[in-house]
C-alpha cells in the first residue's frame, strides 16, 4: 500500500532558522512520515539534517538536544546502511524521539543565539517504487558511515499511534533481475475479481477464463452482497452484468467509497446488452471504467477487460520527465510515483534521445523553454525516431499564448497542460494516454485484435491513428487520400417501428457488408449509432467518389432482414479528400460529416466537401461583425410568441425568441447566431444581453400592473460559469421583479451533457424566483434522471410527439410522459404546434400549454388576448 502525507512540514526545504526552530522541522517531518509512510531518500536527507543539528548540539552545549538527536541518526542509520525502510519497531520509536526533539526544542526558544544554516530542497514523504533509493545511494553514503555515539537515554516514552491507525509495515525492495524495460512482465487483469452476474453461457465461461488469467474470482448474484464484501475485501476488479443496471448506482458509489479509502486501483467493468447512449452514460457517471456492449463471446469481455488492466508490479508505466527546474521535475516525479509510477527526471535536454533508448518511457511530460533546446525543437528530434513516433509526448507549461499552444501541437505533441498543474488532474492525463497507448501497441503486435469479432470492421480508434499518421506523412506534400463518411438514413424510423435490438443487428450487417467491400489498404469503423467512416490513404478525388458510388450501391442493394422480412436501406455519403482541409483529423471528420449532411437533400446520395468561396467568406466575416457589433452596442431585438393554457387563463407568457437586423436590413435568427457565437467565445456576452432585456422588459410591465412570464433559452456554455450566476443573482435584486417571471430555457440534449453544471446552476437560482424549462424533451433513462435531479418548472416536448395522433406506441409513450410530469408538480408545453389535428391530440391526452404558428406567429409586440384563448 502507497503512503501519502500531504502536510505541509514533510515537503518544505529546511530554511536558514535557529537551533530550536531547525529541531522543531525536523520533529514535525519525522512525526509526518509516520502519519503518512516512509520515504526513503527523504530519510537520507533528514539524516544529513541530523547530522547538522548534532554538530550544533554539541557546539552550543546543549546535551539533551544531542542525546536526542543521536537516537535518532542511530535508528535511521541502522535502517539505511542496508537499505531498507524503518521496521515497526523502529518506526515507533522514531515517533517518540521525534515527540522529544519536540519537546526539547520548546524549552530552547528562549535561551539560544541565532545560529542559521541552508540546505536545499527535498522530495515528498511518499514510498517510493521498487529500485528507486539506488539513485540516491551515492548522495549520502558519507553521511551514512558516519560515527556516532550510542543512543543516549531519553527521559520520554515513545508516541503510540492513535487508536485505529494502521501502522505502516516497510518492505525491503529487492532489485529485479536485470531486464528491458516493459518486457517479461505478464499482464494480469487482477489479482481479485468479482463478478455480479445473473448467469448464462457467455457469464459462466468468463469465470474460468479469468481464473486462468491469475484472477481469484468471486461469483455473486445479490448487489446488496457485492455492495457489503467491497467494504470487507476490496478488490481490483468488479464487473456488473447487464441484468444489474437498475443497481449501478449504488454499486457505483460502493465502489468510489473503496478507492477513495484504500487509494488503489479498482476497475469498475459494466456489461451493457444493446448500444444505447443512454445506457452508457448511466454506467459512466454511475463511475464505470469501460463498458462491454453485447458481448457474443467471452473473447467480448477479455478483450475490453484487458485493456484496463492494472500493470504488472514488474511492469508500471513508465514516464520520462523532461524539466530543467529540479523542483519542478520532483513535484512531477512524486505525484507520479505515488500512484505506482515509474517517473525518471532528466534535465538535459541532449541528455534524452540516450536516456529513451534505456528507459523506453511509455509517455514523455517535456518542458517548452529550455536551455541549448527546446522542447519543440526536442520533440522534432523523437519523432524523428520510428520506435517513438506514437510515444505520447505532453506539454507540461505556463506558456499561456494560444499560437505558441498550437505551435507545439503542430511540431508533434499529443497535449498541452498548463501550469499550475493539479496533482489529479497531471495523473489521469498521464494514466488516460498511457493506457491508449498501451493497448494500441498491443493490438498492433496482434492484428486480429484490431477489428471487431461480429463485424470485421476495424476499432474506431485504430482507424483514427491510422488517419492521423496519413495527414502528418502528408502535411508537407500534395496530400492523396480522404474520408468517407457514411449514415443510415431512416434509423430511428426502423427503431421505433421494429425495436433497438432490429436496429442493432441491421447495422451490424451493415458493417459485415462494408468491411468486405473495403479498398486495398483501406479501414472503416463504425463511428456512432448508424454512421460509419471509411478511409483511403491513396485515392485522388475522382476515385473517392467513384468508391463512394460503389459502396453505397452495395449497401443499398442489399436484402437486410428484420423479424424474418427483407429490408432495403437508404444511404447518405460524405467526401472530404485530405487535400481540402487542414492537416487535421477534427477537421476531417466535421468536413466529411457536413458533406453527409448535405448529401440527403440529393438525388444522388453522395456530397463532397466544397472549401468555402471568397464571397461567402466574407460574408461569414460580415456576418461575423455584425455580431460583434450588436454585443457592444445592445443592438439584437427580441420577438415573442405566445405561449398559451390549453384550459385558459389570464397570465401573460411569451417565448422571447433572439433576432438580430444586419446593415443590410436582413433579420437573422437565433439558429444562425448562437453557433458563430460560441465559436468566437461570444455567447455569453450575447446571453447577458438577452437576460438584462427580459429583466427589463419585466419590470416595465410590473411598473404598469401587468403580470408577465418571458422563457429564455441560455447556452451551457454561460450556465457553467459560477460568476455568470451571482451576475444574474445581483439583475434580479436590482430589478426587483415578482418570482417565478423568468424561465431560463435549456435544451435536453445539452443538459444530459452539461448534468452537473446545470444542476448546480439552478439549484443555485431556483431560490431567488427563477423557474426552469427543459425543452426538446423525449423519454428515457436520462430524460428521468433529469426530471428527478433538476428543479423543473416546465418542459417542452419533443417533435416526434407532435405525430401521436397517428397512435400506437408513441401516443403510450407521451401519456407516460405527462403523467410522470404532473406526478412531479411539472407542467407540459406542446412546441411547435402548426395545426389543429396537433393541437387536439395534445389536449386530449393532458397537455397544459400550447406554443406555436397555430395559437400566433412570433412578434415584435407583447399583444395576445390570453383570457379568450381557450382550445
Amino acid at each position: 500500500m502507497q503512503h501519502v502525507s500531504l502536510a505541509k512540514t514533510a515537503s518544505e526545504p529546511l530554511r536558514p532558522m535557529r537551533v530550536s526552530a531547525r529541531g522543531e522541522v525536523l520533529a514535525a517531518r519525522l512525526l509526518a512520515m509516520w502519519d503518512g509512510g516512509w520515504d526513503i531518500n527523504i530519510l537520507m536527507l533528514l539524516q544529513a539534517d541530523v547530522h547538522a543539528l548534532s554538530a550544533l548540539a554539541c557546539d552550543t552545549g546543549h546535551a539533551r538536544l544531542r542525546q536526542v538527536a543521536a537516537a535518532i541518526n542511530t535508528l535511521l542509520h541502522k535502517a539505511l546502511v542496508q537499505p531498507r525502510l524503518p521496521n515497526e519497531h523502529e518506526a515507533r520509536d522514531l515517533a517518540g524521539y521525534a515527540a522529544a526533539l519536540r519537546e526539547v526544542s520548546a524549552e530552547l526558544v528562549q535561551t539560544e543565539p541565532v545560529d542559521r544554516i541552508q540546505r536545499g530542497d527535498v522530495s515528498r514523504a511518499e514510498r517510493p517504487p521498487a529500485d528507486y533509493w539506488q539513485r540516491w545511494q551515492h548522495a549520502d553514503s558519507a553521511a551514512s558511515n558516519v560515527g556516532v555515539n550510542p543512543p543516549c537515554h531519553v527521559s520520554v516514552s515513545p508516541l503510540k499511534p492513535p487508536e485505529g491507525m494502521p501502522v505502516t509495515t516497510p518492505m525491503n525492495h529487492e532489485p529485479p533481475a536485470s531486464e528491458e524495460p516493459g518486457r517479461g512482465a505478464a499482464a494480469v487483469l487482477a489479482k481479485r475479481a468479482y463478478h455480479l452476474t445473473q448467469g448464462g453461457p457467455v457469464y459462466s465461461e468468463l469465470g474460468p477464463c479469468l481464473e486462468a488469467e491469475g484472477a481469484e474470482l468471486e461469483i455473486l448474484d445479490s448487489a446488496d452482497e457485492l455492495i457489503e464484501l467491497l467494504g470487507a475485501l476490496p478488490p481490483e476488479l468488479v464487473i456488473v452484468d447487464a441484468g444489474f443496471i437498475e443497481d449501478i448506482e449504488r454499486i457505483g458509489k460502493a465502489v468510489q467509497k473503496v478507492r477513495d479509502h484504500v487509494g488503489n486501483h479498482l476497475c469498475l467493468a459494466v456489461i451493457l446488452e444493446r448500444d444505447e447512449l443512454a445506457l452508457r452514460l448511466r454506467a459512466r457517471r454511475a463511475g464505470a471504467d469501460t463498458l462491454v456492449v453485447a458481448p457474443s463471446t467471452v473473447e467480448d469481455i477479455l478483450r475490453v477487460l484487458r485493456a484496463v488492466a492494472v500493470p504488472p508490479a514488474g511492469d508500471p508505466y513508465r514516464i520520462l520527465i523532461v524539466e530543467d527546474d529540479r523542483a519542478q521535475g520532483v513535484f512531477a516525479e512524486s505525484v507520479l510515483r505515488n500512484t505506482g509510477m515509474d517517473a525518471r527526471v532528466v534535465e538535459d535536454p541532449l541528455a534524452v534521445l540516450d536516456t529513451l533508448q534505456t528507459f523506453r518511457p511509455d509517455l514523455i511530460l517535456m518542458d517548452l523553454y529550455m536551455p541549448r533546446c527546446n522542447g519543440m525543437e526536442l520533440t522534432t528530434l523523437i519523432r524523428e525516431q520510428p520506435e517513438f513516433l506514437h510515444t505520447p509526448i505532453v506539454f507540461l507549461s505556463g506558456e499561456s499564448d494560444e499560437e505558441v499552444q498550437f505551435e507545439v501541437i503542430d511540431a508533434g505533441a499529443d497535449d498541452f497542460i498548463a501550469k499550475p498543474v493539479r496533482p489529479r488532474h497531471l495523473i489521469a492525463a498521464v494514466q488516460n494516454r498511457v493506457q491508449r497507448a498501451r493497448v494500441l501497441a498491443n493490438r498492433g503486435s496482434n492484428p486480429g485484435d484490431d477489428r471487431d469479432a461480429r463485424t470485421g470492421l476495424h476499432h474506431r480508434d485504430i482507424l483514427m491513428l491510422h488517419m492521423q499518421d496519413m495527414l502528418a506523412a502528408r502535411k508537407d506534400t500534395a496530400r492523396a487520400g480522404g474520408l468517407l463518411f457514411l449514415e443510415v438514413e431512416a434509423a430511428a424510423q426502423i427503431r421505433e417501428r421494429h425495436g433497438l435490438a432490429a436496429l442493432e443487428q441491421v447495422l451490424a450487417d451493415v458493417g459485415r457488408v462494408l468491411a468486405g467491400k473495403l479498398p486495398v489498404d483501406g479501414y472503416a469503423a463504425r463511428l456512432g449509432d448508424a454512421s460509419y467512416l471509411v478511409v483511403d490513404g491513396n485515392a485522388g478525388l475522382s476515385a473517392l467518389e467513384a468508391g463512394a458510388a460503389r459502396l453505397r450501391a452495395e449497401l443499398m442493394q442489399h436484402a437486410f432482414s428484420v423479424d424474418g422480412k427483407p429490408l432495403r436501406v437508404r444511404i447518405s455519403v460524405g467526401i472530404c479528400p485530405f487535400a481540402a482541409v487542414p492537416a487535421d483529423v477534427g477537421a476531417v471528420l466535421n468536413a466529411s460529416e457536413r458533406a453527409c449532411r448535405n448529401a440527403r437533400s440529393t438525388d444522388r446520395g453522395i456530397a463532397c466537401h466544397e472549401p468555402p468561396k471568397d464571397a461567402e467568406r466574407e460574408a461569414q466575416v460580415g456576418f461575423e461583425k455584425s455580431i460583434r457589433d450588436a454585443i457592444d452596442e445592445s443592438g439584437f431585438e427580441f420577438v415573442y410568441q405566445p405561449i398559451v393554457a390549453v384550459q385558459g387563463g389570464e397570465d401573460a407568457q411569451f417565448q422571447c425568441l433572439l433576432r438580430l437586423r444586419d446593415s443590410d436590413g436582413k433579420v437573422h435568427q437565433a439558429g444562425a447566431i448562437v453557433p458563430v457565437a460560441e465559436r468566437r467565445g461570444w455567447i455569453a456576452e450575447v446571453d447577458r444581453w438577452a437576460v438584462s432585456e427580459a429583466i427589463a422588459v419585466i419590470a416595465r410591465k410590473q411598473a404598469e400592473n401587468s403580470k408577465l412570464r418571458l422563457f429564455l433559452t441560455q447556452s451551457p456554455v454561460s450556465l457553467a460559469s459560477p460568476q455568470y450566476a451571482d451576475w444574474l443573482r445581483d439583475q434580479l435584486i436590482a430589478a426587483h421583479i415578482e418570482s417565478e417571471s423568468l424561465v431560463i430555457e435549456i435544451r435536453m440534449d445539452e443538459a444530459i451533457v452539461h448534468s452537473a453544471t446545470i444542476g448546480e446552476f439552478c439549484r443555485s437560482l431556483v431560490h431567488h424566483g427563477v423557474s426552469f424549462c427543459l425543452s426538446q424533451f423525449e423519454a428515457g433513462l436520462d430524460a428521468a434522471s433529469l426530471l428527478e435531479h433538476l428543479p423543473l418548472s416546465f418542459i417542452k416536448l419533443g417533435p416526434r410527439y407532435l405525430r401521436a395522433a397517428a397512435g400506437g406506441t408513441i401516443k403510450d409513450e407521451l401519456h407516460n410522459v405527462i403523467a410522470k410530469a404532473h406526478q412531479l408538480g411539472i407542467k407540459v408545453i406542446g412546441h411547435r404546434v402548426e395545426d389543429p389535428q396537433s393541437a387536439a391530440t395534445l389536449w386530449m391526452v393532458g397537455i397544459d400549454f400550447l406554443q406555436g404558428n397555430l395559437v400566433q406567429q412570433a412578434g415584435d409586440a407583447l399583444s395576445f388576448d390570453f383570457k379568450s384563448a381557450v382550445l
